[in-house]
């Protein structure tokens, strides 16, 4: 209502039979409105395209056990070294992103505390965004594990 510019304003967009596009959960104009509500119904139809074509947590194991060449077992130890921080890092970011998991369910798949997999989300996203790594596979005859080496950090 403020955003319209008050009852008078409301009103006369009536009398005009005009409309204005709202959310009481967003502030802003209508087309700021529309905006951020298509960029979060994208966001849910890629989450319900994903489930939809069978794409679960088992699935996405077995994806990023491939891309870091790294064993079930080995991802589950809870160890430090790098690649399997990574990878479990990255296994979280595209639960939560792309497949809607929540932190709590990961965790418990993962026997780690919520927060751990929430911050580890966030570690994944950078992992992702450096490596350029591709949920989906595009040309099995590139898939290559990542290279440990490739994963270390520049100074």
């Amino acid at each position: 209502m403020r955003s319209a510019g008050g009852w008078s304003a409301l009103r006369a967009m009536r009398n005009c039979k005009s409309r204005m596009k709202g959310d009481e959960r967003i502030l802003g104009q209508g087309d700021f409105v529309e905006s951020v509500l298509k960029a979060a119904q994208e966001n849910l139809d890629r989450k319900t395209m994903n489930r939809a074509l069978g794409y679960d947590f088992d699935w996405l194991v077995s994806r990023v056990l491939g891309l870091f060449g790294l064993t079930f077992n080995e991802l589950l130890t809870g160890g430090k070294q790098r690649r399997m921080v990574q990878a479990r890092s990255v296994l979280c970011y595209w639960g939560m992103r792309e497949l809607g998991i929540s932190a709590v369910s990961i965790s418990k798949k993962l026997n780690i505390a919520s927060s751990t997999a929430s911050e580890s989300a966030m570690k994944g996203r950078q992992i992702v965004e450096e490596h350029a790594l591709k949920l989906m596979e595009e040309d099995k005859s590139e898939e290559r594990p990542l290279n440990p080496q490739a994963c270390e950090r520049r100074p």
